[in-house]
């Protein structure tokens, strides 16, 4: 799909059930010129992906009822070229095992939280084959 770069602000949906978390890496992407939606639940993420188009989703790992690996492989059955990045948001001891498995299951990159800021922006561009979005002026 090609869209004309003056009209192009990518949206991207950023799951977590924790709101500090979802604040900080909103706040990265919108900073950064990105069209942000929350969700603190993963069943709800689903649902949303499902309901309207976004280019990006951004998923933490734990969250009640489904966590961010099933809204993963979910998002990968469903929409295979919707890319995910997930942040590793458990204990500090797990989130290398949970960030193999996001890789595992399709995730276009992982990161620890917080994550550092330009490697996040840029795995964001990257995943959504974009230029910085802050370069990108609106007419």
């Amino acid at each position: 799909m090609s869209h004309h770069e003056t009209d192009f602000f990518p949206s991207v949906l950023v799951v977590s059930a924790t709101k500090g978390h979802r604040e900080l890496v909103t706040n990265l992407l919108a900073g950064d010129g990105y069209e942000v939606t929350q969700s603190s639940d993963a069943s709800d993420a689903l649902l949303r992906v499902k309901a309207q188009h976004f280019d990006l989703v951004v998923t933490g790992i734990l969250m009640l009822r489904m966590d961010g690996l099933e809204l993963l492989r979910a998002i990968v059955e469903t929409d295979p070229n919707l890319p995910v990045i997930v942040v590793g948001d458990a204990d500090p001891k797990m989130n290398p095992v949970y960030l193999k498995c996001a890789s595992l299951l399709g995730a276009a990159r992982t990161h620890n939280y917080p994550p550092d800021p330009e490697s996040f922006l840029a795995s964001a561009r990257e995943a959504i084959g974009s230029k910085p979005i802050r370069q990108i002026h609106r007419t």
